[in-house]
């Protein structure tokens, strides 16, 4: 019996300490992307520090200029808004059915409205 133990012992330390390998790059992951849940249940992952942001709902356009958001590209529609137009003067304006001209922004993160 007390042969076993010594063995026992030392395969149960290699386990635990092989059993506590983290990966890196999930870690890092997890870092850089925050998780929400919708209404539906169904989980969204964006990026926590986006660098690029492309909003298509004009209502949500204002608020996010207000945070200093970095929008590089918003819905053309601003343009109709006497509110709007001379905040995003030199923001590239995209038509948000056109899913190339926003595709050519490269956001990291695309905010929009459920229709």
């Amino acid at each position: 019996m007390k042969k076993l133990i010594f063995p026992l012992l030392a395969l149960m330390l290699i386990l635990a300490a092989s059993g506590n390998n983290s990966s890196d790059d999930a870690s890092k992951k997890d870092k850089k992307e925050k998780t929400y849940t919708q209404d539906s249940g169904k989980k969204v992952k964006i990026p926590k520090d986006p660098k690029r942001i492309v909003v298509l709902g004009a209502t949500y356009a204002g608020g996010l200029k207000e945070l200093d958001a970095n929008i590089v590209g918003v819905a053309n529609i601003v343009d109709d808004s006497k509110v709007l137009k001379d905040k995003f003067k030199d923001v590239d304006k995209v038509d948000a059915e056109n899913v190339e001209s926003v595709a050519k922004l490269k956001p990291d993160l695309i905010i929009t409205y459920n229709t």
